[in-house]
């Protein structure tokens, strides 16, 4: 059943603007840190300016993406679909597509089902890593083992890995297999044991982009080991819940993904059932959250860092996730801090995708319009999403 649903959100403070360069942001973290003490926090909500564009009506999004979406369930054999649409500190539109499992004839319901947003992880990790820099329990610039106490990464004759070289894939840690687990042979590892055998440097950081799992997963550790609380309870409590985020939990266990959408491969334009897929590195891939969580989640980042309320994330560092801080090439959008950057007919873009068994997902931040949008789909590595998200970048071009 398709359910429309522009109610029951939190109202956010907005605030809009990229921040500085690098060096302008760690010169104000260190300024604040100096300036007061690690348990003090800023809890200021965000200053709300005017919109710098028209809001959109639901119409014209209905009008823009509901086509594209239904289409490509007819067409290709996508079981179901969600979408949400913000603007601001409200949700323009919100609608599900199809069904959540085909075999038990449970339609998607917009508000209910809870998707897989499998990479999408790593922006909560960024959050969650950056949330200890505004409380001066951590450095951006500093060898990430002063951090770690269970395991450290090793210097093979490389210069000393950052925390902003981790967050922009910049580390030179090399992408190893064997991140999945299989419950069957026995139990899931921690994630601090699991890296011991992987920390395996090839270049000197800072040089190059490469995206990196393995360089996400080493941040949550140095969460774990410097709030003292597991990765996954640290970000309920300090992300989850201050956002609103009730329907959103990690998949850690079998039994974790009751409640989940069914995942389904697209074969040939036939949907195929196939297994959930289950990692040890829990904070690059497993969080499951409904599209209104994902709409949460996107107000955080439209607002600056205020979620709820509540100022979780200073605006400097809120900015600096959507300010490009490494490139392959000066003329080409590179990595924020966990965002991916585009520019789009002239206009930024911060943005990460998702794709896991059954699963594909997209979050994407169009700062200058104050606006987000997330959709999460059936079929690992389907082009919806990016079908939508050029359709919505339209939409707001022509408002």
């Amino acid at each position: 059943m398709d359910v429309l649903n522009t109610s029951g959100f939190p109202q956010l403070a907005v605030a809009s603007g990229f921040a500085a360069c690098l060096s302008t942001v760690a010169l104000a973290v260190l300024s604040a840190c100096e300036s007061r003490s690690p348990e003090s926090s800023d809890t200021r909500p965000a200053v709300p300016p005017a919109l710098t564009q028209q809001t959109l009506p639901a119409d014209t999004i209905a009008n823009t993406v509901d086509p594209i979406i239904r289409r490509a369930l007819t067409a290709q054999g996508i079981p179901g679909a969600a979408f949400v649409f913000v603007q601001g500190d409200r949700v323009v539109y919100a609608q599900g597509y199809g069904m959540a499992d085909r075999e038990r004839g449970v339609a998607v319901d917009v508000e209910r089902t809870v998707w897989p947003v499998a990479s999408i992880t790593k922006l909560f990790t960024g959050v969650a890593a950056l949330q200890l820099v505004d409380r001066c329990e951590f450095a951006i610039d500093r060898d990430i083992n002063l951090y770690l106490r269970r395991i450290a990464v090793p210097a093979e004759g490389y210069p000393p890995i950052t925390l902003a070289y981790l967050l922009s894939h910049t580390s030179g840690l090399d992408e190893l297999p064997g991140r999945q687990f299989d419950s069957s042979k026995g139990p899931r590892l921690s994630l601090a044991e699991f890296l011991k055998d992987r920390r395996v440097r090839y270049r000197d950081p800072g040089l190059y982009t490469a995206y990196s799992s393995y360089g996400i997963a080493l941040v949550a550790v140095a969460v774990e080991e410097v709030s003292g609380l597991a990765y996954e309870e640290y970000v309920r409590v300090r992300i989850l819940e201050p956002c609103g985020m009730n329907s959103a939990w990690f998949m850690q266990r079998p039994g974790d993904e009751k409640g989940v959408a069914t995942p389904y491969e697209i074969d040939d334009g036939h949907a195929v059932p196939v297994a959930y897929e289950w990692y040890v590195t829990t904070p690059t891939s497993s969080l499951v959250a409904s599209a209104p969580d994902m709409a949460r989640f996107a107000m955080l980042h439209l607002a600056n860092g205020c979620c709820g309320g509540q100022q979780v994330l200073s605006e400097s560092l809120a900015q600096a996730m959507r300010t490009q801080q490494a490139t392959i090439h000066p003329a080409l959008p590179g990595w924020g801090y966990a965002f991916q950057l585009d520019i789009d007919n002239g206009r930024q873009l911060a943005e990460h995708g998702g794709d896991i068994a059954g699963f594909s997902s997209l979050l994407t931040i169009f700062p200058q319009e104050q606006s987000a949008l997330f959709i999460g789909n059936h079929g690992e590595g389907h082009d919806l999403r990016f079908r939508v998200k050029r359709a919505a970048r339209r939409a707001l071009s022509g408002a």
